[in-house]
């Protein structure tokens, strides 16, 4: 079948329809009216759809927490349908501790009010709406970035998503925090959930909850309530994600594992030899190595893991701040990169503009700037107290009584450390926890080490390490610029016994903001929309890949006739008498063929070349013929819309757009499969050049083999495989004469092409061998 696949984009030189270049150059940022001419052309799925005529979740209960999408301050398009408000964390009427949230119903019109996401940003003590607003939200406004803009990969998309700012005291959050640990908290929130869910008449919907960083904490102990609440109409849970989590203690999650990280990312942070050996020598003498060494294996040791010191604690009689080494090493790298971001250590100078304002080392906000979301326009839009004075992450202690100055903290024992985090994964059997590589408040292998110290469907740990199998992002043509996404192999990922662990390589701590697609891609998993992280397939938000052959062309519309008898009437009667009788096999009716036949999208091409690529079982190559063919279908096309306007031929500018996005396509087609090439023969544009490589033929009678040896060899068509695929047909003006001008182009080559080499060799350039070999390879 995959051979079938590559004789179908062997196909792409021979139809008419060749892609234009575009898509995927890098450098295509300096043609934006060809990039116009392509969204104009070929428009994305809109981002925010039409809100629905009856919504399902307006009622007399939710009307008051309705938000205009399209008088958002700052915001230049409609966001759709949304909700916001505060509700109270208790039945009782007179509760003055109340949450803040926005709900987006999804656009996806498969989606009802049987199932919502819940986002939670950490801190503690930090906003979900700059994950809303940063992440993963339905529009964005990064820093760094002009105004804001429609997110592509809004989790919306996929379902209804709430972000809560929470617990009280975050945000704009009503109330005077009075928790101590997680219990507490979830008990609010809980509280908190079953007045959403009444507001919104949502009774026995499926509850997905997500987050990052100190939600590692505030997930699971949640889920836990939810569990402990044993009320399907309310709290109803079908699973849990959680990207860059803390889910042990902060020694091993920061201490033990910042050395190796260093060293894994050494060229890139670049810190000197004296700091690196500074480092290795703390790493070793606080015992961080030794201990790597005994407990981080797969699958690990049955005893519980010892807690390491923590250099922080002042009551830790053996507290040593020589083994703080995660801020000593910080600080070195701040001397190679003043603008260091901790959360992404790919950031350099300078710091961005952000809208959220300054929260940690290299945020920054211009004197004068006022932060978004503690603007009054904003506060009114999206009925907020405009009293509250709104902070990304509140000074105040949310475990402390929301007293500033105390030292109050969590008591709450790591949901790792304890049966937490084992009865959500053995609840739900969907528990996704994930990391991005980038990250260094928090890197990958202590996240991962502290679930080794967990127990969960009978065994402890991963059995063996989680990243065998490559974490896979459907290949796809990006036309929002404000927001764009990796493809194809951005990481690994792993699963055993209802856990899944994955990776990204190119992502910092807030993974959904750095990845787009791997964030979208997680959530499909945690929805049940997708198998796992490796599968090889379209978002499920876009079209599936190929349609019945018969489809495109079945317009008309039969009518149902009575049944004739098959008796010829008038002339044809008549005329019928004086012809000769069929046989048997002529008469008899002819057999329908029931061979499969698909048309494959241009959109799906690039998804059908992904596919070719990841296939390991067989590894498929690409014959030279398509690499040779696709080369020349861009070169040819490329060059097309220039030669029309030469010749005063005025294009439709609907046609040349879909032309180009065509040509795009193959462009990025070519991209995914050039692994799979053979090695590119190298093209020979000088006299010189070829004097040289033909100097010493002194062969003038043509070898036999060379005479006869074919262009190239074609692709075996896979075996027990009857399905053909062609690609769509575009009939446009462009694709009704590409074949005549691409065979004027290249009859018009070939003969300059001769005559340079006629040239040459009268004037003494060429030899008759080395003129006879040149005129042959045309």
């Amino acid at each position: 079948m995959r051979f079938s696949l590559i004789s179908t984009l062997l196909a792409f030189g021979t139809l008419s329809q060749a892609f234009n270049q575009g898509a995927v150059n890098a450098f295509n940022r300096v043609h934006p009216r060809r990039h116009e001419q392509k969204r104009a052309a070929i428009p994305e799925q809109p981002i925010i759809e039409k809100r629905h005529k009856k919504s399902k979740f307006l009622n007399k209960h939710s009307e008051k927490f309705v938000v205009n999408g399209s008088a958002i301050p700052e915001v230049a398009f409609d966001v759709g349908e949304s909700y916001a408000g505060l509700l109270p964390i208790s039945q009782d009427p007179d509760e003055e501790r109340k949450l803040y949230f926005w709900f987006f119903p999804s656009t996806n019109p498969k989606v009802g009010n049987d199932e919502v996401v819940i986002w939670l940003n950490g801190g503690p003590g930090c906003s979900s709406l700059s994950g809303l607003l940063t992440e993963n939200g339905p529009f964005l406004w990064q820093a760094g970035t002009l105004a804001p803009v429609p997110n592509s990969y809004s989790w919306t998309n996929l379902t209804n998503v709430i972000w809560i700012e929470q617990p009280v005291g975050v945000g704009y959050s009503q109330g005077k925090p009075n928790i101590t640990n997680e219990v507490e908290l979830g008990k609010q929130f809980i509280g908190f959930w079953k007045n959403f869910i009444n507001t919104f008449e949502m009774k026995g919907a499926t509850t997905y909850i997500t987050g990052e960083s100190y939600a590692g904490f505030y997930v699971p102990y949640i889920a836990d309530a939810f569990i402990t609440a044993n009320d399907d109409d309310y709290y109803k849970l079908g699973g849990v994600a959680i990207n860059d989590p803390i889910l042990g203690d902060s020694a091993l999650q920061q201490q033990a594992v910042i050395y190796p990280f260093i060293e894994y990312w050494s060229n890139l942070l670049y810190l000197n030899q004296s700091y690196m050996n500074d480092l290795r020598w703390t790493h070793q003498h606080c015992g961080y190595e030794k201990w790597l060494e005994k407990y981080a294996k797969f699958p690990p040791p049955e005893e519980k893991f010892p807690v390491l010191p923590d250099p922080y604690a002042d009551t830790n009689p053996n507290s040593n701040y020589t083994c703080d080494i995660f801020d000593y090493a910080y600080t070195a790298i701040l001397d190679s990169n003043p603008c260091f971001n901790i959360y992404h250590i790919t950031d350099t100078c300078p710091f961005p503009y952000g809208q959220l304002g300054i929260v940690n080392q290299g945020d920054y906000s211009p004197p004068g700037a006022k932060v978004y979301f503690n603007r009054t326009d904003v506060k009114k839009a999206l009925n907020a107290p405009v009293d509250v004075t709104w902070y990304q992450c509140t000074p105040n202690k949310v475990f402390g009584f929301g007293d500033p100055k105390s030292n109050r903290s969590d008591t709450s024992l790591a949901p790792a450390q304890n049966e937490v985090l084992q009865r959500v994964i053995e609840h739900t059997n969907n528990t996704i926890i994930g990391v991005g590589r980038l990250d260094f408040l928090l890197p990958p292998n202590g996240t991962l080490f502290a679930i080794q110290n967990a127990t969960w469907n009978g065994k402890k740990g991963f059995q063996k390490y989680p990243q065998d199998k490559n974490f896979w992002v459907p290949f796809h043509i990006d036309y929002n610029q404000g927001r764009m996404s990796e493809e194809g192999i951005v990481g690994q990922w792993g699963e055993e016994r209802g856990l899944t662990w994955y990776e990204v390589q190119l992502a910092g701590h807030e993974l959904p903001g750095y990845s787009a697609g791997s964030g979208y891609r997680v959530l499909e998993k945690l929805l049940g929309r997708i198998k796992n992280l490796g599968t090889i397939e379209n978002f499920t938000t876009q079209p599936a890949c190929g349609y019945p052959a018969d489809l495109p062309t079945s317009t008309t519309v039969k009518r149902i006739q009575p049944k004739g008898t098959g008796r010829l009437k008038g002339k044809a009667r008549k005329d019928a008498k004086g012809m000769p009788a069929l046989s048997a096999s002529q008469s008899a009716v002819s057999p329908v063929d029931t061979t499969p036949k698909y048309i494959i999208a241009i959109k799906d091409f690039i998804l059908l070349a992904g596919y070719i690529f990841a296939s390991t079982k067989p590894v498929v190559s690409v014959p030279k013929s398509l690499a040779e063919t696709i080369d020349r279908v861009i070169y040819v096309r490329s060059k097309f819309s220039v030669q029309t306007a030469e010749h005063d031929v005025e294009l439709d500018e609907k046609s040349n757009a879909t032309h180009n996005y065509f040509v795009g396509a193959l462009e990025q087609v070519r991209s995914v499969l050039r692994p799979c090439m053979p090695a590119v023969t190298p093209h020979y544009e000088s006299i010189n050049d070829l004097t040289n490589r033909f100097s010493g033929l002194n062969v003038y009678e043509p070898w036999h083999g060379f005479l006869d040896a074919s262009d190239y060899v074609r692709p075996e068509k896979a075996q027990n495989d009857e399905s053909t695929h062609e690609a769509e047909p575009q009939k446009t003006f462009e694709d009704a004469i590409f074949a005549y001008i691409a065979l004027l182009d290249d009859l018009t080559n070939v003969r300059s092409h001769i005559k340079n080499i006629r040239e040459n060799y009268k004037h003494g350039f060429y030899d008759l061998a080395t003129a006879a070999v040149i005129t042959h390879w045309y």
